[in-house]
């Protein structure tokens, strides 16, 4: 794909699998919804996730992104890079609020204090 179709390809899907790094250097993978934001590859997670666990240990993360239901339709792409860690609650009604829109076309404008803290991470293309 051209970087074009990429990032195409990208807006177009909602899940993506993300890979960190383990205590012991095992890699964790986890599949999170992400919404692009100003290129950016961005997600939130609760703070004592695992995978917040281990980027706070390791910055370094890998996404996979992809499609297909047949081999002939499979197609993805891969990110790695660093990531980029912002905590607070008004990040995470920011990006639950893109979420909700790009999920089902309506904006939803609050955090439920009981989901806690969350971080969100964000990567570049």
């Amino acid at each position: 794909m051209t970087p074009e179709e990429e990032t195409a390809f990208l807006a177009d899907q909602r899940t993506m699998t993300v890979a960190t790094l383990g205590p012991s250097g095992q890699p964790h993978m986890v599949a999170m919804w992400y919404v692009l934001i100003d290129g950016l590859i961005t997600f939130s997670t609760f703070t004592k996730s695992q995978k917040a666990v281990n980027l706070r240990r390791d910055p370094r993360i890998t996404c996979l992104v992809h499609s297909g239901d047949t081999y002939h339709q499979l197609r993805g792409v891969e990110i790695a890079g660093t990531a980029i860690a912002w905590t607070g609650i008004s990040v995470a009604v920011a990006m639950l609020a893109l979420w909700a829109l790009k999920a089902v076309g309506v904006p939803v404008a609050f955090w439920p204090e009981s989901f806690g803290f969350v971080i969100t991470a964000c990567l570049a293309l």
